[in-house]
């Protein structure tokens, strides 16, 4: 026989048809040897799921959890059996990444081998692609994502507020509770404080600010200091941080004032019905406005952050004969700047810090989702008596009618009447009448929130649970590294079913029959001079189909 020609082809079916006897080969003996096999199409609906829905599940509870609206609930709180079923969604979610991440490597290469029966180089560096996506991707996402306790409030399943794992740890003012609060009990407790009141004093209601901004010393402590500097910032400071892990806005009022001394007073008092009052004692007169309107509330009846702006004027002229006292006549000016609005308090969502004031409240979508703030609708009533701003208030408290000073104005004691004329001589000294007035505004917004604060904060321990942690690094590589091997998966799909093949996958029972084949041709034809192509491809010769096709020397072996 002479050598093979450039066309001979190796036919694994059945022989040419001038062949004779007819022969079948190993690969013959299926009768439906080219199919589509679907062991590979029920690998790939076993582990696609499996891939990509704990990823997605896993995103979800970095915000939210599965079963819940939110991980706060400001409608009433979960139950534990609530909190149970989402412990068990974590642990089942966890569970399948891992098992994803094992058979990840072991199903990936399953599918190469089959698609690498209709394979080709380029196949073979896409596949290598695949596999270290499948192979990269689990330790990414264990270093990327990982796990935080964090509590959720818990409460009994027929009430939250007021059972045994909540209580009530303070109250807050409602804009409505502030704008109906009557002047006179305001101005009255203003009075009592200011009498009494000493720098040394721990405040209780006070927060500074800036504190902790001095060196700590053996002279002195981070709570003095913070109680002894007038950044007159208010809150009311009765919950335990340790004890808060939900968010809760809470209403704060700071004034300060600024006062300089060489104006001249005006000719009248500015405003709808101005505070002026004028203390007539021995060798000393004093004169106090304070622009603006007694009998009207400066607020509006809103939560977002507000700021207004008052105006007092101080006049004293003294005489006295005696050169120890000398005589001093001095025009103050002092303009106050009081903000109001709410803040969150420090909880375990906010690395137990207070924030700032709010500029804009939120909107009871953002309320419902992302804080634990439960507002009644009130209506809001007329009064007659409404409270004015901080300093005209201050003002009231201090040289008022029910005041200390109009008291004392009232008695004819010479020794007395000296004691006030020296007392408002002394406002003269270098900030005195300033530190003075952000004393006495200080109480004035103490005096209106507490009496005004109607509304009960509750606090709940919670109950620990272990979730995801927001990652936004984690979830854009892991999202890319799932959705890479995804799309990698559908398309080497595609490529596996685009045409029929004759084995699952390239094993060595496979490489045995295609040697069994080869055996076959005839023993003069040189191995070296069969170039065997491993796949499907259509015979020239009929129309029968076969695995390995003997081609010329030119073609290159492929499997």
């Amino acid at each position: 026989m002479g050598p093979p020609s450039d066309n001979f082809e190796l036919h694994s079916v059945r022989t040419v048809a001038n062949d004779a006897p007819r022969r079948q080969t190993g690969l013959a003996k299926d009768e439906q040897l080219l199919r589509y096999r679907k062991r590979s199409a029920w690998i790939f609906a076993f582990y696609f799921p499996l891939l990509v829905l704990p990823w997605i599940f896993t995103a979800i509870l970095m915000f939210r959890p599965i079963n819940l609206h939110s991980y706060i609930n400001q409608t009433g709180g979960y139950t534990l059996k609530d909190v149970a079923n989402l412990e068990r969604l974590c642990v089942a979610v966890y569970a399948l990444t891992q098992i994803a991440a094992t058979l990840g490597i072991p199903i990936v290469s399953t599918l190469l081998a089959h698609g690498a029966v209709n394979s080709s180089s380029t196949y073979l560096r896409l596949a290598a692609v695949l596999i270290f996506i499948t192979a990269v991707q689990p330790p990414l996402q264990s270093v990327l994502v990982r796990d935080e306790t964090i509590p959720i409030v818990t409460c009994t399943p027929s009430r939250c507020y007021g059972d045994r794992d909540g209580w009530i740890v303070g109250n807050d003012a409602d804009p409505e509770a502030l704008a109906k609060s009557w002047r006179k009990w305001i101005i009255q407790r203003t009075s009592e404080k200011i009498i009494s009141v000493n720098t040394k004093d721990t405040q209780q209601y006070l927060w500074s600010d800036t504190p902790y901004w001095l060196p700590e010393t053996k002279y002195s402590s981070a709570l003095s200091r913070d109680r002894g500097n007038f950044e007159w910032a208010l809150g009311l400071e009765t919950l335990n941080d340790d004890d808060e892990p939900e968010p809760l806005f809470f209403a704060s009022m700071d004034s300060k004032a600024t006062c300089t001394e060489g104006h001249s007073s005006p000719s009248g008092c500015k405003g709808t019905w101005p505070f002026t009052a004028s203390l007539s004692l021995p060798y000393t007169n004093v004169e106090v406005c304070v622009d603006g309107d007694q009998d009207t509330n400066p607020w509006a009846i809103s939560r977002d952050k507000q700021e207004i702006k008052e105006t007092l004027w101080l006049q004293v002229s003294s005489w006295n004969p005696d050169p120890y006292d000398g005589s001093d006549n001095f025009n103050i000016r002092c303009e106050s700047v009081s903000r109001r609005g709410w803040f969150e308090l420090p909880n375990h969502y906010n690395g137990y810090k207070p924030g700032p004031l709010l500029d804009l409240w939120p909107s009871k979508e953002e309320l419902a989702r992302d804080f634990n703030e439960y507002i009644y609708e009130r209506s809001v009533l007329e009064t007659s008596q409404p409270t004015p701003g901080p300093l005209m208030t201050a003002g009231l408290a201090m040289l008022g009618n029910t005041s200390f000073f109009r008291l004392a104005n009232r008695d004819r004691d010479n020794n007395v009447l000296d004691l006030l004329g020296r007392y408002f001589m002394f406002l003269g000294s270098d900030n005195t009448t300033q530190n003075a007035l952000n004393i006495a505004m200080y109480f004035a917004n103490e005096a209106l929130l507490t009496t005004a604060a109607d509304r009960p904060l509750y606090s709940n321990p919670g109950y620990m649970i272990s979730k995801p942690k927001k990652s936004l690094a984690g979830l854009i590589v892991i999202t890319t590294f799932i959705g890479l091997q995804a799309i990698g998966l559908c398309l080497l799909m595609a490529f596996i079913y685009s045409t029929p093949t004759w084995t699952d996958d390239l094993d060595a029972d496979a490489l045995t029959q295609i040697g069994a084949q080869l055996k076959d041709l005839d023993e003069i034809m040189s191995r070296s001079q069969v170039c065997g192509l491993v796949g499907t491809v259509e015979d020239r010769g009929n129309d029968e189909t076969s695995s390995v096709r003997a081609s010329s020397s030119q073609e290159a072996v492929s499997s």
